[in-house]
């Protein structure tokens, strides 16, 4: 709802208590690497969610017992803590767009490994997912702010941060009500396929 006002009101040169001029989202969005930040955040993002939300059934259908089922939960939660503080420490230090490639190519990998389990290619492997998983749905929060100020070098970089913060949480959002609407198997291939095609969309954007 809240992007819905901001799209509705004038883009006026109006100035805030500190002299900083704010700006719409129109002329966010006239950022063609916004537009592309939007974009693969909104592609990447739910299989994260979903997955969070489905491992513990996920890992059953598998065929692992209910003890691993525990053990990727934890896993899963441990790997987005690290993935937050890690991702984030990588913005730091060697930019957002690096940041942003390397926590997408974590997140297409973690994908691979998932449609190879589903389609019974490599079982095995899906004892990684859990980790690889939490540590790229972290990695993307963590570097959003890092992310923000490689798109906006104008000065509102808290502008952006708040539209990819919003798109982060609109696509985690839709994770869960997909394998819910859709069936957890489903969601997850359809989801996995979108983060793979993210990964590859990330080596050409600006």
């Amino acid at each position: 709802m809240g992007w819905l006002a901001w799209a509705g009101l004038p883009d006026l040169p109006v100035q805030d208590g500190h002299g900083t001029t704010r700006v719409g989202l129109r002329t966010m969005l006239g950022h063609r690497s916004m537009r592309w930040a939007l974009a693969l955040v909104l592609i990447a993002a739910p299989l994260g969610s979903a997955s969070f939300a489905t491992v513990g059934n996920l890992t059953r259908e598998l065929g692992f017992g209910s003890e691993f089922a525990l053990v990727a939960v934890s896993a899963m939660a441990i790997g987005n803590g690290l993935g937050r503080l890690g991702f984030g420490a990588v913005a730091d230090f060697r930019g957002g767009r690096f940041s942003r490639n390397a926590v997408l190519a974590v997140n297409a990998l973690a994908a691979a490994i998932l449609l190879a389990a589903l389609h019974g290619l490599d079982a095995k492997a899906f004892v990684l997912y859990p980790l690889l998983m939490g540590l790229a749905f972290g990695g993307m929060a963590g570097k959003l702010p890092a992310l923000a100020a490689h798109i906006v070098k104008d000065g509102h970089a808290e502008t952006a941060f708040g539209l990819l913060f919003g798109a982060f949480a609109l696509a985690s959002f839709l994770g869960p009500l997909a394998s819910a609407a859709f069936g957890m198997r489903d969601a997850l291939e359809g989801f996995a396929v979108c983060a793979i095609a993210a990964g590859l969309s990330a080596l050409v954007a600006p």
